[in-house]
Order: C-alpha cells, then sequence, then structure tokens
C-alpha cells in the first residue's frame, strides 16, 4: 500500500494506493537507497527524490528529463499543416453550431 499523507496531495485529500506488484518493492526500500554526504546509505522517504530530497519542483525535473532523453518540447510537437487542420475543424465545428 501506498499513503499519500494529506499535506503533500494536490487536492489536500489523503489517498491509498493498493497494488500487488509493487508492494514488496516499495515497502522493502528497493531502488529508494540514497547515500549521504557523510557516505552512510539510507532509504529515502520518497518514492521519486532527488539524493533523497523531495522534488519541490516537478516541472523543471521533468523538462530536464525530457531534454536529456531528446524528447522533443510538448508546446512545439505540431507542424504548420496540424495547426491549419486544427484550425479548419474548430471553424467547422463551430459554424455546425
Amino acid at each position: 500500500m501506498i499513503h499519500l499523507r494529506r499535506s503533500l496531495s494536490k487536492n489536500r485529500q489523503p489517498a491509498r494506493s493498493y497494488s500487488k506488484d509493487n508492494s514488496a518493492t516499495l515497502s522493502s526500500g528497493d531502488g529508494t537507497r540514497v547515500r549521504t554526504t557523510d557516505g552512510a546509505t539510507r532509504i529515502s522517504d520518497y518514492v521519486f527524490h532527488n539524493n533523497g530530497n523531495a522534488i519541490s519542483n516537478y516541472r523543471k525535473t521533468w523538462t530536464t528529463a525530457c531534454k536529456k532523453a531528446g524528447v522533443p518540447d510538448r508546446y512545439n510537437i505540431s507542424s504548420e499543416q496540424d495547426l491549419r487542420e486544427a484550425i479548419q475543424k474548430t471553424q467547422a465545428y463551430l459554424a455546425a453550431k
């Protein structure tokens, strides 16, 4: 079971998630071990983290990861022809109303 605290929730409501596949992995701490500055190893409190610390700005982290992976900018994925077609379809839809 994964428990999301109210203070970390987007809508300020606590949430629980159950998964037979991942529950043993998450509860055992696999993949969440981090090395501290003094060289010791500890288990992070977070599933997604930056060296064991909470990620404070997911947008920046996501953008950086996408750039490193070669994923194009989400606002720059349409060609001029795609935009023309979208405008034509929107105009046709509004004219039919």
